[in-house]
């Protein structure tokens, strides 16, 4: 009967449910702000541009391994959008990353940081920094 214990213990370990991976949203507000994530979980950056058509955000550092960025940005229109092709004006690009890693997984204090650049307005000036520091949790 003893032999039987451990396979028990293996099949509720495989077939108990994991730690609920979460969404964490920021947005422009969130510029210089800390989160704190686990693996698994999915950083969603919401991050305002006056032109779609125009003006973008570039990550520029995001230490590779911990954070995947999910495919390219996307687009957010506003609601009231109705032209079947979107020809400037303010919208929202979407940034996805997953957090990779595993249970003995840590980091404390990674920036996370995005440029701005907007190629109608020349000069350094116009460009613009915004950044995000996390720490990856081992277990919540």
């Amino acid at each position: 009967m003893n032999h039987l214990l451990p396979i028990a213990a293996l099949a509720f370990a495989l077939l108990a449910p994991a730690a609920q991976a979460k969404t964490v949203a920021v947005t422009d507000a969130q510029n210089g702000k800390a989160v704190t994530l686990f693996a698994g979980d999915t950083l969603v950056v919401h991050l305002a541009i006056k032109s779609a058509a125009a003006s973008e955000w570039h990550v520029v550092y995001g230490p590779e391994g911990m954070l995947r960025l999910n495919g390219q940005p996307r687009y957010l229109y506003p609601p009231t959008h109705t032209i079947l092709v979107y020809s400037g004006g303010p919208a929202i690009l979407e940034f996805r990353f997953t957090v990779s890693g595993s249970k003995q997984s840590y980091v404390k204090g990674a920036w996370l940081r995005f440029l701005f650049l907007d190629p109608f307005e020349p000069g350094v000036k116009d460009a613009k920094l915004w950044q995000l520091q996390y720490t990856i949790k081992a277990t919540q």
